[in-house]
């Protein structure tokens, strides 16, 4: 059995976009503790991601990313609130259909399918590493630019490797290169990946300074301006 798709979507590949970036958002919510140590809090890098949002999906852009249960609700709301996504769907989620069981996923799918543009990875009994590496090479085939924020540090018991670091690392090996935008100030596994795989950065449109801001500061209104200030000018190269 394979999941059912609603009428209006199409494969990914096949998605008619209208002009604007596709712009990937990886991240998580990082442990209570790491945040404390940078200053923030989980209050801090929801209103980032809804401010991100905002802003890109008010300017023709499209968020895609990979169904994280904390960022859903919030991309979601915006997006009802802007658009007709039955009509012109402005956020791309990618989901693994492993995690459900087929009457899970009929509710799942139907009800963020309101939403989104809701792209199915796998089956029912496709393997967790082989849906994960498949979302992961299908999400990031699809950025133009790409922005890191917080992320998990711990590893699990199979010894994986944080989900954003995995992103990443696929991101900085796309050919032609795209932007990647490291909001590090709110710890986790982007801060991670700002202090210690600088030289693996993409040029992002921002000089070093405005760099080194957008991967230390915790302030809400200084990072989403920083990114945005990036992609103004690649759009304009």
């Amino acid at each position: 059995m394979y999941p059912r798709r609603p009428l209006h979507t199409r494969d990914a590949k096949t998605m008619t976009t209208k002009p604007g970036l596709k712009i990937g958002l990886s991240g998580a919510v990082p442990e209570p503790e790491v945040l404390r140590d940078h200053g923030a809090s989980s209050a801090d890098i929801h209103l980032t991601v809804r401010r991100l949002v905002e802003r890109a999906l008010a300017q023709g852009d499209r968020i895609v990313y990979g169904s994280h249960p904390t960022f859903t609700p919030i991309i979601e709301e915006v997006a009802s609130r802007r658009f007709r996504p039955d009509l012109d769907p402005r956020v791309m989620m990618f989901v693994a259909v492993r995690y459900f069981s087929p009457i899970d996923w009929e509710d799942y799918y139907q009800r963020h399918a309101r939403h989104a543009h809701v792209v199915p990875i796998g089956d029912f009994g496709t393997s967790e590493d082989e849906a994960l590496r498949a979302l992961r090479d299908a999400m990031v085939a699809e950025f133009d630019a790409m922005i890191c924020i917080g992320g998990k540090l711990h590893r699990d018991e199979r010894n994986a490797k944080p989900g954003v670091l995995e992103e990443y690392e696929r991101a900085v090996k796309r050919s032609p290169p795209i932007p990647i935008y490291l909001l590090g100030g709110f710890g986790g596994c982007t801060r991670e990946i700002y202090e210690h795989r600088q030289p693996e950065r993409v040029s992002n449109g921002l000089d070093a300074e405005e760099i080194r801001r957008l991967g230390e500061t915790s302030q809400v209104w200084d990072a989403v301006e920083l990114v945005f200030k990036g992609l103004d000018k690649i759009r304009k190269a």
